[in-house]
């Protein structure tokens, strides 16, 4: 028994050190593309939601004409954050989903569905998998997003 184990063992001595450096320059890479990777996310998203609130808040301006009729400018108001709100909840979801797989090392694409306006199942499956507080924050703002609650 320790006649055939003998060749098997010098074989595997002489390839594990060489597999685990290998490996290690692998992850290592992996790690610092994805670092990479996540920072280029987060900036996207930063440029991203500064543009969005820049519009949000000429938008608002022009709402001020209708301020004599609280009614209609209720109305608009909640029209203006929904229909404003919606894409940027989804731009934030989207890009806390992708910089949280790219933190945990897996391979995340970027496609072109991935800008399409997300459902509220969508919204409410990726705020329940970020990890931790973040998911609570994010459930909360998928919540006050669909008018369950006020933030």
């Amino acid at each position: 028994s320790d006649d055939l184990n003998g060749p098997i063992k010098l074989l595997s001595s002489h390839l594990r050190p060489m597999l685990i450096d290998a490996w290690k320059k692998k992850r290592n890479t992996m790690l610092s593309e994805n670092a990479e990777r996540r920072r280029s996310v987060l900036d996207n998203l930063q440029k991203q939601l500064d543009e969005a609130v820049l519009d949000m808040q000429l938008y608002e301006k022009a709402l001020d004409v209708f301020e004599d009729d609280p009614a209609t400018s209720g109305i608009l108001h909640k029209h203006l954050l929904r229909t404003m709100g919606t894409p940027i909840v989804d731009k934030i979801l989207s890009s806390l989903d992708r910089d949280n797989k790219l933190k945990n090392g897996m391979e995340y694409e970027d496609s072109e569905e991935q800008h399409a306006q997300l459902s509220t199942t969508d919204r409410t499956f990726l705020a329940k998998d970020l990890p931790g507080q973040l998911s609570s924050k994010a459930q909360a703002l998928v919540e006050a997003l669909e008018g369950k609650v006020c933030l």
